[in-house]
C-alpha cells in the first residue's frame, strides 16, 4: 500500500489525520503478519443416524494453538457454540430425519484466522415408532361418544392417526403432544374391533397399534305402558322402570284420585284427590299431605275465589268474556284489569304504584306494519316501545328504565334461506351479532362452515393448491400440495356433516382415493379404492337427506351406477343403470324435498330426464334440448326460494339460460358472455342465500362473479393468468368426474342458522365496526334437527351427542384435548331405563377425570335424593308433596321444617345455623334471619334489606325485572339494568351508566357467546372481546373460555340445585363476571338469591321465594323448583317447567277431570298476571328458528303436539296450535285453533301424550261453539 493514497482530512487537520492513519497501518500490518491461517474439520460419529439418536459432532482447528469459539450450523439453523479445548471441540445432538448440511465455523483468535468447514453431508432415517390405542369407555351405549386415543413414541412425532374399525376407516386426527384423539358417536350395536394406525413423517416410520375392542350395547327402547277402563279412559301409567302411576273416576267419569308410588320411607300411595259441583266445575284439589285448595265457580266458566294453603284466600271478578276485571290477593290489594274491544289488555292498575299500560297498532300514529301488534308498554320502570317494518316484523325496541335509554335493533332476511328469519340482532352496546343460514340449496364449496362459499384452486402441471375464502384472493391460505399428479381432485362436498367442505382425491393411475377432511392433509382418510378406470366419481350429492354427502359413481363403460352413502362402500346402493349416451350433466335439489336429485343428458339425442333422489323410479323427463352446443354449465339456487335452477350455456353464441326448478317453461335469459368465458364455479360468494356464477376467462385468466347470476351486479375477481390454475369440482360437468358442489348442502337442515359472527361497536361508541369477527360456524343438525355441534372460530369442535331415545348422551365443556388452563371435559351423561340422568364421567385427553365425575339417585317420584362427587354425597329428603325437609353433606344433616297447615317452610337449618323463616298473608318469605324482603302491590320483590343496605328493584309490564339499585357495597356502581330479547332471555346487564358488565349470545336457547367490553367512548378506546360459552343439555352455562380455550369461569361441578358459586377465576386471570345460571336466572350477590322472572329462587334450599302466581298450574307444591328434578327440568319463567308440568293441569296427558285444572280462570294468581295476560310481539322462541308467528302467550296453548297418524294435520300446524281457545274455559281438553285459510281445527286429547285433530269447520258451522267462534274470530 502506498501511503501517499491516503486522502487527508480537512487542511486544519490534515497532518494530524495522516498521523493517524498511519498508526492504524502500522498496528494492522503487526496483526495480519503475527495471525496463522486456520483450517477447521467437521465428522459426525456416526456418519448416518436414525432420528432421535445421539450424534456427536468434532470440529479440529488446526493452527497456531488455537482458542475461542466454533459453532455448529445446520444450514441457516444454529445448533450450538462451544470452546475450544486442545483444537478442538464436541457437541451433541438429536437431529430430525432427513438430509442435514452441516458445518463448524471457527471463530478465530488473536493469533488464528476465522475458518468455516466443509459442509458435511449427514443423512438422518426415520426411527421407529411405537403407537398404542386407549378407548374411553371400554363399553357404551349406542349413540354415546367413545373416545379413542393415540400416543404415538417416536422422535417429535407429527402427521396424523387413522382410526379404524373393523379395517374401515372411521376418522383421522392429526398427532399434537404425542398424541391423535377422535371422538366418535356413530358405532352401531355390537363389538367392533378398533386400531390406528400413525401415516409417519420425516423422523419416524409408520407404525399400527395393537387392536382394542369396545362393546356397544343397543341401548333399550323407554317404554310407558298404558291402561284404560271399559269407557276407554286411562286408569293405569307404568313408566319404563316400573312405577305405576293410577287413575279413579267417579260415576259421571270425572277423576277424582290420582295415585302414585308411596314417598321414601312409606308403604302408602302418594294420593291427589279432585272435588266437583253439581255442573262438573273444579271445586277442590287436595294435595298427598291432606292440604285442601279450594275454588268457587260461579257457573259462567269463571273462578269468582280460591282458598290456598299457600297463597291464602284470593278473589276475582270478570266480565261477560271471561276477562279478568279485578284480582285480589291474600294481602287485601286488588288488581285492576282493562281490556280493548279485541279483548287485549290495556291497562294493569295496582292498589298503589304505576300502572302498567299497553299501546297496539301504533296508538294515536297508527301504521300498517303495526296493525295487531304491541307498540308501547309503560310501566313502573319507564317504558319500552317497539318499531316494526311493512311486513309486521319487529325491527327494534327502545327500552327506557328509570331514564336510563338501552336500543335493540332486529334485522330480518329478504331472500333465501334467511327470509323472515333474524339475521342480526343489534345489543344496546352497539355490537352486533349476525346470524347465517344455509343455503336452501347447495351452493358451493364452504370449508371454514361460514356460509359463504369459498374457490379452491389447483395447479394441473406442479399439484399446488390454494383456497380463497369467499372467493377473495386477499383471504388465500394455501393448501398442501401433491406432486404426484395422478391424483386430481374428484369431488369438493362435505362427507361427513361437520359443516367444513372436504375434498376426495382420485388417483387416476392406481384407482386409491382420499378424503382431505377441511381441506386439510392433515386430517386425511383413505377411501376405498376403486381400481377400474371405467368407473369415475359422476357427482356427490346428499341422496338420503342425512346431511352427508354421498358419491355417485358410474362407469362409463358399462352405463352402471352405485351411490356410496356419505363416501363409504359399505353404505352402497345400486342405481339403476343408464345407457352410456346418458352423462350426469349436473345434480340438485329441483323439488326442495333436502335431496338430491339428477340431471341425465344424452349426448346424441339432447334427451334430459331427472332422477328424484338418485331413483330411476322416481324419474321425470325434462324437456329436450336437441342442440349440442347448449351445455348444462351447473345449477344453484339463483332466486333463493330453497329450490335448484339449472344454469345453461351456448358454447357457441354464449347465451345463458337459467330454467327455474329445472323446468323449461319456467325458464329466464342472462345476458351471454364472449365465447373466451366459462363458467367455473357456482356459489354463494357473498352470503346473500342466492347463487352467484364465476365466470372466467380461458385465454386471459380474468375472472369475474355474476352476483344472483345478473350481469348488472357484476364484480371482479383477482386474474389468475397462469391458465395451468383451474377450479375443479366447481361446477358439475356431466360426465368428467368433477362433479361435486351442485347437491345440498349435507351438514344442515334446510334454512337452520350454521354461523354466529360478531360486529363489535366502534371505539368511539357510534355504530357497528365493519370488521366481521367468527365466533362459530359450522353448526351441524341431526336428523331430528337438534343442533349437534359446531366449530369455535379457530376451528376446534364443540360437539353435542345423542342417544337411540333422541336424548343427549354426550357434549364437551371446554376443549377436551386442552392441557393446563386449556384443558376442558368431555361429559357423557349415563341414564336410567326411563332416561333419568344417573351420572356424567368425564375425560381429557382420552383419561378419565374421576374428580369432576358425579351419581345421581331418585326416589320413587322422580325426585333427586343423592349425589356424589369426589367421594362426598349429599342427600336429599322430602315430604309427600315435594317440600325438602332435609339435606345431608357427607354425614352431616341439616332439617327443614315445613307448615303443617302449608307447603310454607317455617325453620331452616345449614352449616351457618338454624333461621326462622317469616311469610305474608299471600306466601311470600318477608324474612330469613338474615335479610328481610318488601313486596309491591303488585306482588313483587320491591326491596331487599341486608346488614349492609337495601337493594331496590324494578319491573316492567312483562314481569321482567328491569333494575336494582343499592349501595357500591352491594351493587357494583350502585345499579343494575337488565335488557331482554322478546323471550324474555338476558340480552346483557349494564352497570348505572349503562355500560354492559357483559352480554350474551345465543343459538335459539342456548347461550353460546359472551360478549365482554373494556375502554370508553369518549377516549375512543371501546374494544369487544368475545367468550365462548359451553352450555349443558339444560342450556344452564357451565363453562366460559377465551377463543383460544383458556377457561376463565367454570360451574361444570356444582350442587345439583345450584347452591355452590361458580369458579370466576378458574387460570389465575382475575375474576370473570358472570351471572346466569339456569335458564331464565340471573345471580344477586346481595341476597344470593337467583331472580327467575316472575319469581326468585334460592338454590340454597332448591325453592322458589314466593307461590306460585298460576297456582297449582305449575305443579302441586306452589313453592317446588322443577318439581326437585333439576337435572332433567328448566323453568325459564319462574312459573313451571315445560318438561315436568302437573299432571292435573294438562289437558294432553288426560288428567283433567271435568275442571280446568286447579288454576284460576285466565291465570291470574295472587300477584296479578305477572304479565302473562300481556300479548307480547309475535316469536317463535324455537331453537335456531327466528320466525315470527301469531302466539298468544303459550299458557293458552296447551302441549301443542300432535298424531298425524290419527288425522292429517293442517298445513299451518303450529300457526294453528299457536292461535287457539279451550272449547271450555273451564275444561281446555278440546281445542279449536284457527287456520291461515280461515278454518277452524278441532283437536283433543290422544290419551297417549299427543294431540290429534278431530275435524275442520268453517267458522259459521253450527258446531263450533260460540265461546270459540267469538274468540278465535279475534286473532
Amino acid at each position: 500500500m502506498n501511503l501517499h493514497q491516503c486522502t487527508p482530512g480537512a487542511s486544519r487537520w490534515g497532518w494530524a489525520a495522516r498521523a493517524v492513519v498511519f498508526v492504524a497501518f502500522a498496528l494492522t500490518s503487526a496483526v495480519s503478519q503475527a495471525q496463522t491461517a486456520s483450517v477447521t474439520v467437521l465428522t459426525s460419529t456416526p456418519s448416518a443416524s436414525t432420528a432421535g439418536q445421539s450424534v456427536t459432532l468434532t470440529a479440529t482447528v488446526t493452527g497456531s494453538n488455537p482458542t475461542g469459539v466454533v459453532t455448529f450450523t445446520d444450514g441457516a439453523a444454529t445448533l450450538g457454540a462451544k470452546p475450544l479445548a486442545s483444537g478442538s471441540v464436541t457437541l451433541s445432538v438429536k437431529l430430525p430425519g432427513g438430509s442435514h448440511a452441516l458445518t463448524a465455523v471457527y471463530a478465530g483468535d488473536a493469533a488464528n484466522t476465522a475458518s468455516t468447514s466443509s459442509t458435511l453431508t449427514h443423512v438422518v432415517s426415520a426411527a421407529a415408532s411405537t403407537t398404542t390405542l386407549s378407548v374411553t369407555p371400554s363399553g357404551a351405549a349406542i349413540g354415546q361418544n367413545v373416545t379413542l386415543m393415540a400416543k404415538v413414541a417416536g422422535y417429535n412425532p407429527s402427521g396424523a392417526v387413522t382410526f379404524t374399525a373393523g379395517g374401515t376407516p372411521i376418522g383421522t386426527a392429526p398427532v399434537t403432544g404425542g398424541a391423535a384423539t377422535l371422538s366418535t358417536a356413530g358405532l352401531g350395536p355390537g363389538s367392533h374391533v378398533l386400531s390406528a394406525s400413525y401415516a409417519g413423517d420425516a423422523s419416524n416410520a409408520t407404525s399400527t397399534s395393537a387392536t382394542v375392542s369396545v362393546t356397544v350395547s343397543a341401548r333399550p327402547s323407554m317404554t310407558w305402558q298404558y291402561g284404560y277402563d271399559a269407557v276407554g279412559r286411562p286408569n293405569t301409567v307404568v313408566d319404563p322402570n316400573g312405577l305405576a302411576t293410577y287413575f279413579y273416576y267417579d260415576a259421571l267419569g270425572r277423576r277424582i284420585q290420582t295415585q302414585q308410588p308411596p314417598n321414601t320411607g312409606s308403604s302408602t300411595p302418594t294420593v291427589t284427590q279432585f272435588g266437583y259441583d253439581a255442573i262438573d266445575s273444579l271445586t277442590s284439589f287436595t294435595d298427598p299431605r291432606s292440604l285442601t285448595t279450594s275454588y268457587t265457580p260461579n257457573g259462567l266458566g269463571t273462578v269468582g275465589s280460591q282458598s290456598s294453603p299457600d297463597s291464602g284466600a284470593s278473589q276475582f271478578t270478570h266480565d261477560a268474556k271471561g276477562n279478568v276485571l279485578t284480582s285480589t290477593d291474600a294481602r287485601g290489594k286488588t288488581t285492576t284489569f282493562s281490556y280493548d274491544a279485541l279483548d287485549r289488555v290495556r291497562s294493569i292498575t295496582y292498589a298503589s304504584g304505576t300502572p302498567t299500560t299497553f299501546e297496539y297498532d301504533g296508538g294515536t300514529n297508527p301504521y300498517p306494519g303495526a296493525t295487531g301488534e304491541l307498540t308501547k308498554m309503560t310501566d313502573e320502570s319507564g317504558q319500552t316501545t317497539y318499531s316494526y317494518d311493512s311486513m309486521g316484523r319487529l325491527t327494534g325496541k327502545t327500552v327506557v328504565i328509570a331514564g336510563k335509554t338501552f336500543t335493540v335493533g332486529y334485522t330480518w332476511g329478504d331472500s333465501g334461506s334467511a327470509l323472515d328469519k333474524i339475521t342480526a340482532i343489534t345489543y344496546p352496546s352497539g355490537t352486533r351479532v349476525n346470524y347465517g343460514y344455509e343455503p336452501p340449496d347447495f351452493q358451493g364449496a364452504d370449508f371454514d362452515g361460514d356460509g359463504i362459499s369459498d374457490l379452491l384452486w389447483y395447479n394441473e402441471t406442479t399439484g399446488s393448491s390454494a383456497i380463497w375464502r369467499g372467493a377473495n384472493e386477499s383471504q388465500a391460505s394455501p393448501v398442501d400440495s401433491v406432486a404426484d399428479l395422478n391424483w386430481k381432485i374428484a369431488a369438493v362436498a362435505d362427507f361427513n356433516g361437520d359443516g367444513s367442505f372436504d375434498v376426495l382425491w382420485r388417483n387416476t393411475a392406481t384407482g386409491d382415493n382420499v378424503i382431505w377432511r377441511s381441506g386439510k392433509s392433515a386430517l386425511a382418510q383413505a377411501v376405498v379404492s376403486v381400481l377400474d378406470a371405467s368407473w369415475k366419481v359422476a357427482g356427490v350429492g346428499d341422496f338420503d337427506g342425512d346431511r352427508k354427502a354421498d358419491i355417485l359413481w358410474r362407469n362409463e363403460a358399462s352405463g352402471q351406477n352405485v351411490i356410496w352413502a356419505s363416501a363409504d362402500v359399505n353404505q352402497t346402493r345400486a342405481v339403476e343403470s343408464a345407457d352410456v349416451n346418458w352423462r350426469v350433466a349436473t345434480l340438485g335439489d329441483f323439488d326442495g324435498d333436502g335431496k338430491s336429485d339428477i340431471l341425465w343428458r344424452n349426448q346424441v339425442s339432447g334427451a334430459n330426464a331427472i332422477w328424484r333422489s338418485g331413483k330411476v323410479e322416481q324419474a321425470q323427463a325434462v324437456a329436450a334440448v336437441a342442440d349440442m352446443m347448449w351445455k348444462v354449465a351447473g345449477a344453484g339456487d339463483f332466486d333463493a326460494d330453497g329450490i335448484s335452477d339449472i344454469l345453461w350455456h351456448n358454447d357457441s353464441t354464449g347465451a345463458n339460460i337459467i330454467w327455474r326448478h329445472g323446468d323449461a317453461a319456467q325458464s329466464y335469459a342472462l345476458s351471454p358472455t364472449a365465447a373466451n368465458l366459462k363458467a367455473a364455479a357456482i356459489g354463494d360468494f357473498n352470503g346473500d342465500g342466492r347463487s352467484d356464477i364465476l365466470w372466467r376467462d380461458v385465454t386471459a385468466g380474468a375472472n369475474v362473479i355474476w352476483n344472483g347470476g345478473d350481469s348488472s351486479a357484476s364484480r371482479a375477481v383477482t386474474a389468475v393468468p397462469d391458465l395451468n390454475w383451474q377450479l375443479p369440482a366447481q361446477t358439475s360437468t356431466g360426465g368428467s368426474g368433477k362433479a361435486g358442489s351442485l347437491a345440498m348442502s349435507a351438514s344442515y337442515a334446510k334454512g337452520s342458522i350454521t354461523s354466529i359472527t360478531v360486529n363489535s361497536v366502534n371505539p368511539n361508541g357510534q355504530g357497528a365496526s365493519n370488521a366481521k369477527r367468527l365466533l362459530l360456524s359450522g353448526i351441524g343438525y341431526n336428523v331430528e334437527g337438534n343442533v349437534a355441534g359446531w366449530l369455535w372460530s379457530d376451528g376446534k369442535p364443540r360437539t353435542i351427542g345423542y342417544d337411540d331415545n333422541g336424548l343427549v348422551s354426550s357434549y364437551t365443556l371446554g376443549d377436551p384435548l386442552g392441557t393446563g388452563s386449556t384443558a376442558g371435559l368431555l361429559r357423557s351423561v349415563h341414564r336410567d331405563a326411563a332416561g333419568r340422568i344417573t351420572g356424567y364421567t368425564h375425560t381429557n385427553n382420552g383419561a378419565a377425570q374421576a374428580s369432576f365425575d358425579q351419581g345421581f339417585g331418585y326416589d320413587n317420584l322422580d325426585r333427586l335424593t343423592t349425589a356424589t362427587r369426589a367421594a362426598t354425597t349429599t342427600q336429599y329428603s322430602y315430604d309427600a308433596t315435594g317440600n325438602r325437609t332435609a339435606k345431608t353433606i357427607g354425614g352431616t344433616t341439616y332439617t327443614n321444617t315445613v307448615s303443617a297447615t302449608s307447603n310454607r317452610l317455617t325453620q331452616v337449618q345449614d352449616a351457618t345455623g338454624t333461621a326462622s323463616i317469616g311469610h305474608d298473608a299471600a306466601g311470600n318469605i318477608v324474612g330469613d334471619g338474615s335479610s328481610t324482603f318488601a313486596y309491591s302491590d303488585r306482588g313483587r320483590m320491591a326491596s331487599a334489606t341486608t346488614g349492609s343496605g337495601t337493594v331496590a328493584y324494578l319491573y316492567n309490564g312483562d314481569g321482567l325485572r328491569v333494575k336494582k339499585s343499592g349501595p357500591t357495597s352491594l351493587v357494583t356502581s350502585g345499579a343494575s339494568h337488565f335488557v331482554y330479547d322478546e323471550q324474555g332471555q338476558l340480552l346483557g346487564e349494564y352497570d348505572a351508566n349503562g355500560t354492559p358488565l357483559y352480554e350474551t349470545i345465543y343459538l335459539g336457547t342456548t347461550p353460546v357467546g359472551v360478549l365482554k367490553q373494556t375502554g370508553t367512548a369518549a377516549n375512543s378506546d371501546l374494544a369487544v372481546t368475545p367468550y365462548n360459552v359451553h352450555a349443558d343439555h339444560l342450556d344452564t352455562p357451565r363453562v366460559i373460555t377465551k377463543q383460544d380455550h383458556t377457561i376463565v369461569w367454570r360451574w361444570d361441578a356444582a350442587e345439583a340445585f345450584g347452591a355452590t358459586a361458580p369458579d370466576q377465576n378458574p387460570s389465575g386471570l382475575g375474576a370473570f363476571a358472570y351471572n346466569q345460571r339456569f335458564p331464565g336466572q340471573v345471580f344477586d350477590s346481595e341476597t344470593g338469591l337467583f331472580q327467575n322472572w316472575n319469581r326468585d329462587y334460592d338454590a340454597r334450599i332448591g325453592r322458589y321465594r314466593q307461590s306460585d302466581p298460576i297456582g297449582l298450574a305449575g305443579g302441586i307444591n306452589t313453592f317446588s323448583y322443577v318439581e326437585a328434578s333439576p337435572l332433567s327440568a328448566i323453568d325459564p319463567h319462574g312459573l313451571q317447567s315445560p318438561f315436568k308440568q302437573n299432571p292435573a293441569a294438562n289437558p294432553l296427558l288426560g288428567f283433567g277431570g271435568g275442571g280446568g285444572g286447579p288454576a284460576p280462570a285466565s291465570g291470574a294468581g295472587a300477584g296479578g298476571t305477572s304479565g302473562r295476560a300481556v300479548p307480547l310481539p309475535r316469536w317463535n322462541p324455537g331453537p335456531g328458528e327466528f320466525k315470527p308467528v301469531y302466539k298468544p302467550h303459550p299458557d293458552r296453548v296447551k302441549g301443542p303436539r300432535y298424531n298425524p297418524d290419527k288425522t292429517p294435520e293442517p298445513k299451518d300446524c303450529p300457526q294453528v296450535f299457536a292461535r287457539a281457545v279451550p272449547e271450555d274455559p273451564v275444561d281446555p281438553r278440546q281445542w279449536w285453533g284457527k287456520s291461515e285459510n280461515g278454518l277452524y281445527y278441532k283437536f283433543h286429547n290422544s290419551n297417549d301424550g299427543t294431540a290429534h285433530f278431530s275435524g275442520s269447520y268453517a267458522p259459521t258451522d253450527p258446531k263450533v261453539p260460540g265461546y270459540v267462534r267469538d274468540r278465535l274470530g279475534k286473532l
